[in-house]
């Protein structure tokens, strides 16, 4: 939380800051801790879905927290997009394995958003039964990509574009503190991550990319701009 406290103080202090940062979007810990949907966060700090945490999050915020990434197989949490929504806070699906039942499940409940669609998943899926398809055909669901060139080739970005539109297509830059360091394995936090010649980082000994270069987050302005905020 004290993270929290930081950017909230930043953004409250600095009317560049306030302008530059929206929001503030939690992306874990309430995902999948299963290898491919965890991604590159550190299973360690991985846990099922607590409202009441949320709460004390947005306490420490001040209210700047406008959106949560849920793994909707995740015990619990439908009751809590449920709940996380009425507060007028956006839920993203991502990081998860969920089945198509459940991802249809928690757009009912009331998620809007995909997380970096097409990464934190799985190297192999069921050909069509699978919670990519399901949320690239839902129309309820925005949906946020990483366009550098490592997370999803060209064609993939073609053919998610062609299926949500640009107007519910939102530019994703991915960001990490080993990005940009010299090629080599790295200790992040109590995990082991790879920097590659090509500038990309990936998980140590493992095919699932990591996160690349220092950048900046596009999305989140844009999912606001586009619900009239």
């Amino acid at each position: 939380m004290k993270n929290l406290e930081i950017i909230s103080k930043a953004i409250n202090t600095s009317p560049d800051i306030k302008e530059a940062i929206p929001g503030v979007h939690i992306e874990g810990p309430f995902i999948s801790p299963e290898e491919g949907p965890r991604g590159c966060h550190d299973p360690s700090f991985i846990r099922d879905p607590d409202f009441e945490e949320f709460k004390q999050w947005q306490e420490a915020a001040e209210g700047q927290i406008v959106m949560v990434t849920v793994a909707p197989e995740r015990e619990g949490s439908l009751d809590f997009i449920r709940k996380v929504t009425r507060t007028g806070v956006k839920i993203a699906i991502g990081h998860t394995g969920a089945t198509p039942e459940i991802i249809k499940e928690a757009i009912k409940a009331g998620a809007q958003f995909s997380t970096h669609l097409g990464n934190g998943s799985y190297l192999i899926l069921p050909k069509v039964n699978n919670y990519i398809w399901e949320q690239l055909a839902a129309d309820e669901l925005f949906a946020g990509i990483i366009c550098d060139g490592f997370h999803l080739p060209a064609s993939v970005v073609k053919v998610f574009a062609r299926a949500k539109g640009l107007e519910r297509l939102i530019l994703t830059s991915d960001v990490a503190l080993a990005g940009g360091l010299n090629p080599d394995i790295y200790k992040w936090g109590n995990m082991e991550v790879e920097v590659f010649k090509d500038g990309h980082l990936g998980l140590a000994g493992t095919g699932y990319p990591c996160r690349r270069r220092p950048s900046f987050r596009l999305g989140y302005c844009s999912f606001y701009q586009i619900h009239g905020k």
